[in-house]
């Protein structure tokens, strides 16, 4: 059996859903828990930079990812 962790972001499976494997079940995050999801820290950061940008290439906007 495998275990994935998730927030409740609407295009996460939901348990039971039947795009999970029989042998996958998921566990969601409580609401507004940010302090049990170590990444979000990261992620305000990298928001700030990208939002409300036109990126010309794949190339660009990856250049920009590695700076922040």
């Amino acid at each position: 059996m495998h275990i994935s962790i998730g927030d409740r972001a609407g295009f996460h499976p939901q348990e039971g859903s039947p795009e999970l494997p029989a042998a996958v079940r998921f566990l969601p995050l409580p609401v507004s828990s940010p302090e049990l999801n170590p990444i979000e820290s990261l992620w305000d950061p990298v928001k700030r930079r990208l939002a409300n940008a036109v990126w010309e290439t794949l190339e660009t906007i990856e250049a920009a990812i590695s700076e922040v």
